[in-house]
């Protein structure tokens, strides 16, 4: 076999006018919302969240106070106005309204609200949130973009408002990003130049 020689006849230099980004862009899987998950903490588990050092008692007690709290929350739905409109309302309320479940939910589809943090959550959490991070959360889940709704995402992989909105929701968030940091370049060079 014949030797082949590998060489590099150039110097490096540094790109110029280029802006090199780096960021940590967590899509979370179907199912799955980092900030369900933490509203359920808030308003349902509170002390009661298990523990793997919890004897036999304390599990005990903890899944009759949950099972209790589930059956108020239930009523507190039950006197709710305006339940098809799921953005109105304060924060507990939206809530109320978002783990609300139907028929079908009883019989398996399951929402975000049940979750514990995801693998992609528990990182997006240890990841510098504001300099570095984008959480994305799970297709089928109640997310911030107000479009990523109920379960058409579960069933399919596919929104309600069509996968390609919740594509353009993301990439705008990334596109947002990447703004502010050339924001940000530009101020720098103001000052040292």
């Amino acid at each position: 076999m014949k030797k082949t020689y590998v060489y590099n006849t150039g110097n490096y230099s540094d790109p110029k006018d280029e802006l090199e980004i780096e960021v940590g862009v967590f899509f979370d899987g179907t199912l799955n919302n980092l900030k369900n998950t933490e509203l359920r903490q808030k308003y349902k588990d509170h002390e009661n969240k298990m523990e793997s050092t919890d004897t036999d008692e304390e599990i005990l007690r903890k899944e009759k106070a949950i099972e209790a709290s589930t059956k108020a929350q239930e009523k507190e739905y039950k006197k709710l106005k305006n339940k098809d409109n799921p953005d109105v309302g304060n924060e507990y309320e939206q809530y109320l309204k978002a783990i609300h479940r139907s028929y079908m939910d009883k019989m398996g589809v399951d929402n975000s609200f049940s979750n514990d943090f995801t693998n992609v959550a528990r990182k997006y959490m240890f990841a510098d949130m504001e300099l570095y991070s984008i959480y994305i959360e799970g297709i089928g889940t109640v997310g911030d973009d107000k479009k990523n709704r109920k379960d058409d995402g579960a069933s399919f992989k596919y929104e309600k408002t069509k996968t390609d909105n919740f594509l353009d929701y993301n990439n705008s968030q990334v596109s947002f990003y990447v703004w502010q940091i050339k924001i940000m370049q530009n101020e720098v060079e103001k000052y040292y130049h």
